[in-house]
C-alpha cells in the first residue's frame, strides 16, 4: 500500500491535490450554539453554514478530529504521516499523537509519523 498522508481538513487542498497525493482528510467539526453541527468535508455547505452562523446570537466553535477519528484513518495503512494544524492553533496534532497511540496498540506492525505543521491552511500543505 505505501505512504499515506493523513491531514486534517484545515489543510487547504484541492480534490486535484487530494488524489494525487492519495491524501486522507480528518475532517474538523463546526459547531453552532442550537446544537448544529457540521462537518468540514467535501459535503458542507457554506452557505447553510454561513446562514446559520448569522442566524445564531452565540459564537460559533470548532472542534478537531477525535483521537479515535484519527486512529480510524491510521489503522487503515502500514504507514502514514500525520500533517495537523498548529499545535499553537488546535488540538488537531494532540489528538493525532493519542490517536497513533491508540492505531498502534492495534496494529504495532504499522508505522505511524504524526507531524505538527506549525501553519494552517494552505501552509499544512508545504
Amino acid at each position: 500500500m505505501g505512504i499515506h498522508i493523513i491531514s486534517d481538513s484545515c489543510c487547504d487542498t484541492t480534490s486535484a491535490l487530494q488524489k494525487a497525493l492519495n491524501l486522507d482528510i480528518a475532517s474538523l467539526k463546526i459547531n453552532i450554539a442550537e446544537g448544529q453541527q457540521y462537518i468540514d468535508d467535501e459535503n458542507l455547505d457554506t452557505q447553510r453554514l454561513l446562514a446559520d452562523m448569522k442566524a445564531s446570537k452565540a459564537a460559533t466553535g470548532t472542534a478537531c478530529p477525535s483521537p479515535e477519528e484519527y486512529a480510524e484513518h491510521m489503522r487503515k495503512y502500514k504507514e502514514s504521516f500525520v500533517i495537523t494544524l498548529s499545535s499553537k492553533l488546535s488540538g488537531s496534532f494532540n489528538a493525532a499523537t493519542i490517536g497513533a497511540q491508540l492505531a498502534l496498540e492495534d496494529m504495532p506492525e504499522n508505522r505511524v509519523h504524526v507531524l505538527d505543521s506549525e501553519s494552517a491552511s494552505a501552509g499544512q500543505t508545504r
